[in-house]
Parts: C-alpha cells; structure tokens; sequence
C-alpha cells in the first residue's frame, strides 16, 4: 500500500493522565506512562497529502479509558469547547459586519473567555496559528495578543483552546479553518462536543 500521508520531523503527541498537561508531550522513558484504565488520552496529530499543494492539517482530540469521565474533566472541557466555538462566532460576527479582527484581537477575546471561566491560570499557550504547506506552523504570525495584523482570506489556520493544569490533567480541542473570498468561515476538520469514552 503506498503512502498517502505525510507529516514533519516530529512525531504525534500522545499522552496519558497528568502527561496531558504538558502542552507538548512528547515520550521520555522516564515520563512516558502506559494506557491504563482510568486514563484521560489527548492525541494531536498533523499531516498533508502528498500531493502537491496540499496544506497541512492539524488537529487535536480527547479521550478518556475508563468506566466514566470524571466531573473536573467534563468540566473543562466544556470550557474549553465553548471557547473554540465562541472564537469562530467571534469572527463570524466580526466579518459579517464589514470588518476583520486581528490575529491579536482574537487570541485576546480568547484568553479573556477562559480567564472568566476561573482557568485563566491553565492558559499555556496561543489560541491559534496559521498552517502551511511545507509544516504545520505557516508562515504568517501567530495569533499574540499583541499582534495587530488582520487574520488572511484563504489561509489555514487552527483554533485550539486548552487548559492544562499543572501536573493533573491538561484539555485542548483543535480544529482548522479559513475565510473565504465571501466572508464565510469555512471549518475543515470535524469538530469535537465531548470527550470520547473508551469502554474498559
């Protein structure tokens, strides 16, 4: 079978239990934790076709091994769900009324969101970047605060919220999207409600 897919130099990250609180996990023998029952999973992959002028795509879901998702988890994820649904609101509404938001104005609006929520201290990374062809990480600025530059038409790019909390557990959802030449928010990876349970 010939290969379809192809990725970077590095490899998924797959991590396990307090190992998701790392934003990015990647396995050490003295870290890496095996798959046990009770076990919250988060799995963020990236890659393209390989064919030519195919953009990456990068996307990060949670799971959790065991008999039931234990309240705090359910929690934060809601958290952090509502926020990446409420970024795309945000610049939907933005465009929809002539503008368009910065690449700062939306991780701000981000951070806030998490912030009233009472996880503020769980933020660890940017709400976004952009996505490219030769990686993951495109070439346009990612989304700091401070960053004033417009988010682009036709360029890919992520919404991945999460909160990690300090060697617990950590939560993202990740999902990619552009804006089209219409104004349209177009999502190009499935979008994840809730935790998927893996029956012990």
């Amino acid at each position: 079978m010939s290969e379809v897919l192809k990725t970077d130099k590095d490899l998924a990250i797959v991590a396990f239990r307090e190992n998701t609180s790392f934003v990015h996990y990647f396995p050490e023998k003295e870290s890496s934790k095996k798959l046990e029952p009770e076990s919250l999973i988060l799995v963020d992959i990236w890659a393209r076709l390989i064919e030519k002028n195919s953009p990456y795509a990068d996307i990060t879901w949670m799971a959790y091994y065991g008999k039931t998702v234990p309240r705090e988890m359910k929690k934060v994820f809601e958290v952090v769900a509502n926020t990446r649904d409420a970024c795309l609101d945000f610049i939907k509404d933005y465009l929809s009324r002539g503008g368009t938001p910065s690449v700062g104005a939306i991780e701000k609006y981000h951070s806030d969101l998490i912030t009233k929520s009472g996880y503020g201290e769980g933020i660890d990374h940017l709400v976004g970047h952009s996505i490219g062809f030769d990686s993951p990480h495109g070439k346009y600025p990612s989304m700091h605060v401070k960053n004033k530059e417009p988010i682009l038409k036709n360029i890919g790019y992520t919404i991945e919220p999460g909160i990690y909390l300090k060697n617990r557990f950590g939560v993202r959802s990740e999902i990619d999207f552009y804006i089209d030449d219409n104004n349209g928010v177009m999502v190009t990876t499935e979008v994840q409600d809730k935790i998927v349970r893996i029956y012990v």
